[in-house]
């Protein structure tokens, strides 16, 4: 039985934005870790709160749609060829997938909720932290998951042919706790109000708000080394897909 969270009864759509192609990892988003397709992990833990009509898969894959078809999740909507290659930004995707789905139920979404399929350890409840923070802050348009930098921006340095040179060598004598901390985009959720992707606004151009993960609970997935990392998270958390039953 799946038990769907108050907020979650408002009117939502969930988009995994799932393009078949990649090329620093061949078809990085159905890739096995621990033997199961990337993009399965995030869904099994989408599975038990959410139902399978506010899932929406945003594909040019006919595998990926395969795999969402088996854990019950049908994909009548495609993504278009142009909004499927390495520059399109993911606000585009959202945009067109939010009004096919509209055209599509003759009906207007209030919130869109987004889950890369490389969110491996994504957890519900963080999202859930999302939605109430978003409730709550009545001029912000989105909130995502952030996380801390592990070392101080403020000393970074660029190199040049033959020597390092930092970026701000006023901050050199500056002591670490005395620096601003500073985050980046975790890339596991966004959750936005549905206008606020209907004029496609994003990070630069609106307000927005973000739920803090720790660092433990983040891997961003490139290049196969990054696999291997994944692969070990897992393995810490105990993590395991046949241990639970998909709710869909």
């Amino acid at each position: 039985m799946n038990t769907e969270p108050k907020i979650y009864k408002s009117n939502c759509l969930l988009i995994l934005p799932a393009r078949g192609g990649s090329k620093r990892i061949h078809e990085k988003n159905i890739t096995p870790i621990l033997n199961t397709p990337m993009i399965e992990w995030p869904l099994h833990e989408l599975a038990k709160y959410w139902t399978p009509e506010k899932v929406l898969i945003s594909t040019d894959s006919n595998q990926i749609a395969s795999i969402a078809k088996k854990r019950g999740i049908e994909t009548p909507y495609r993504r278009p060829p142009e909004l499927a290659d390495d520059h399109t930004g993911i606000i585009d995707v959202l945009e067109d997938a939010l009004s096919w789905f509209e055209q599509a139920e003759n009906r207007k979404i209030d919130y869109v909720a987004v889950v890369y399929p490389t969110a491996i350890l994504f957890q519900q409840e963080k999202m859930d932290l999302a939605f109430s923070l978003l409730n709550q802050q009545i001029d912000c348009d989105l909130v995502f998951s952030i996380t801390t930098f592990p070392f101080p921006i403020q000393r970074a340095l660029r190199k040049d042919e033959n020597y390092l040179h930092m970026i701000k060598p006023e901050n050199y004598h500056v002591r670490s706790q005395d620096l601003e901390e500073t985050f980046h985009d975790a890339g596991q959720f966004y959750v936005y109000r549905a206008e606020a992707v209907r004029q496609k606004l994003d990070l630069t151009t609106t307000k927005a708000a973000g739920v803090v993960l720790n660092r433990s609970e983040v891997i961003d997935i490139d290049t196969p080394e990054d696999l291997d990392v994944a692969q070990n998270l897992l393995k810490i958390s105990n993590k395991r897909i046949h241990d639970l039953n998909w709710s869909f």
